[in-house]
């Protein structure tokens, strides 16, 4: 081969291997971007999801017989949950169950805290509906219950917000 031949071969070299190198650096840029934005959505949704939450106040002051269980319901009604909050829990689920499995474990934790407050509340009820109006043997639990809530997902949102963001591992294609 002569000179010339040795020379635009080394071109053509030069500029597939820096289009390869450039597609995967950007590509790689995308993906993090990407993995960046449902961190972030799924922080938002967990913050939603956690003012939703908050509405087991009303249920809370109920309890401690601050307020009756009409005027608590009431209070719930009126404080007009938005779209967002309501669907809050599901976006949660979509996205760790879709992106980030690594992650199930502490929504399991939440999911689990939740139905502990759900089960209080309906002895609540019930107890209520019986003529015990407060200071019921669910007071102690409930409250205690809704605190590890809170701290449950406030820990899953640092883990969201520390999340490494990794990409696909990519096997090289240069030897």
């Amino acid at each position: 081969m002569n000179n010339l031949s040795i020379s635009i071969l080394t071109i053509l070299g030069s500029g597939i291997t820096s289009a390869v190198v450039t597609y995967l650096l950007n590509s790689r840029k995308e993906e993090r971007l990407f993995i960046r934005q449902k961190l972030e959505e799924l922080h938002l949704a967990l913050s939603r999801y956690s003012t939703n939450m908050a509405s087991y106040l009303f249920t809370l002051r109920a309890m401690e017989g601050s307020i009756d269980i009409n005027e608590a319901n009431t209070l719930m009604a009126d404080r007009g949950t938005t779209r967002e909050e309501k669907d809050a829990l599901p976006t949660v689920e979509r996205l760790i169950g879709i992106y980030f499995p690594d992650l199930e474990p502490q929504l399991n934790a939440v999911l689990t805290s939740r139905n502990k407050l759900a089960n209080l509340n309906r002895s609540f009820q019930g107890d209520y509906r019986n003529g015990l109006t407060s200071n019921g043997p669910w007071l102690e639990p409930f409250r205690k219950e809704f605190i590890l809530n809170e701290n449950i997902i406030n820990k899953l949102k640092h883990d969201v917000a520390t999340h490494p963001i990794k990409t696909t591992q990519r096997k090289s294609i240069i030897p």
